[in-house]
């Protein structure tokens, strides 16, 4: 991934401005091959989360797996303490389709089911160039179906299932949630809450990509690259709905959504055209912070 001279700096808290400066002095430009980044970001035989401590009051965790088109999806379950049945999460990690893993974004897992009261399923998609769209894609929707056919053995509730992740994860949310329209299980997910998710990635001209172009963090160029991995297969059309939501032709029928977005990210124009266009053609009820 290029670096460059970051902007924008200035709109973020200190506590987030430490850590974005410690990603900042990293020079993309060594790294020659996705594997080289993620080896770098966690080395082999680490168990390294870059997102926080663990909570300290979840129930149980453990590994289960869903049945995807090229084997085994590995998920990781956390489960609140207490009896349930609870509601069910699954998260989608970060990454830029490219990164992250269940390992990386644990403790945003294990926090969700510890502050939601909810058990979570985490999903390990398979990820870009090695597996390019729509591999990850249907891993997801593969980890859906296990999570409401399974609800009851990870003490769940298959009638209160919500759909959440940040960033590419955050896009496999809405993504969820169209498949599930799709697939004539329209009541199948009950809530996406979608995190600064990409939903173009065609055209970059909105004021947001202007201003955070040279961000170091997560500039164009930086986009671009995870944006050439993940579409790097046969089925590179980036005008897809299911790559770039906000070309979807019809938002009718999706669930409620809580869209959240952060004043320093390069996509938060495209989410507030994309909320747009959930309210105008989507009945359910849309909250955008």
């Amino acid at each position: 991934m290029p670096g460059a001279k970051r902007s924008g700096k200035h709109l973020l808290l200190p506590e987030v401005k430490k850590w974005y400066d410690t990603l900042a002095s990293i020079t993309w430009n060594d790294f020659k091959t996705a594997q080289d980044v993620r080896d770098f970001l966690s080395p082999p035989g680490s168990d390294k989360s870059g997102y926080g401590p663990m909570p300290t009051d979840l129930g149980k965790v453990y590994d289960m797996a869903a049945a995807g088109p090229r084997g085994p999806v590995p998920l990781k379950v956390y489960e609140p303490p207490g009896s349930g049945a609870f509601p069910i999460i699954v998260y989608f990690h970060g990454g830029g389709w490219v990164l992250g893993g269940n390992v990386s974004h644990r403790a945003v897992a294990a926090t969700l089911a510890s502050e939601c009261k909810a058990t979570v399923v985490a999903v390990d998609y398979a990820l870009a160039p090695e597996y390019p769209y729509p591999a990850g894609v249907e891993d997801c929707w593969a980890a859906v179906q296990w999570a409401a056919q399974n609800a009851e053995s990870i003490n769940g509730d298959a009638t209160r299932l919500a759909v959440c992740g940040e960033s590419a994860g955050g896009t496999m949310s809405l993504v969820m949630s169209m498949l599930a329209k799709q697939h004539q299980q329209p009541s199948l997910i009950k809530a996406q809450v979608p995190l600064c998710p990409a939903t173009d990635l065609f055209s970059f001209n909105s004021p947001s990509y202007e201003q955070f172009a040279d961000d170091e963090f997560e500039g164009k160029d930086d986009i671009l690259w995870f944006d050439h991995h993940y579409l790097s297969g046969p089925k590179n059309d980036p005008k897809d709905p299911l790559v770039s939501p906000l070309f979807a032709k019809d938002f009718s029928g999706l669930p409620p959504s809580l869209i959240i977005t952060a004043e320093a990210n390069i996509v938060a124009l495209k989410l507030k055209t994309m909320r747009k266009s959930l309210v105008k053609k989507n009945g359910a009820y849309i909250e955008f912070i």
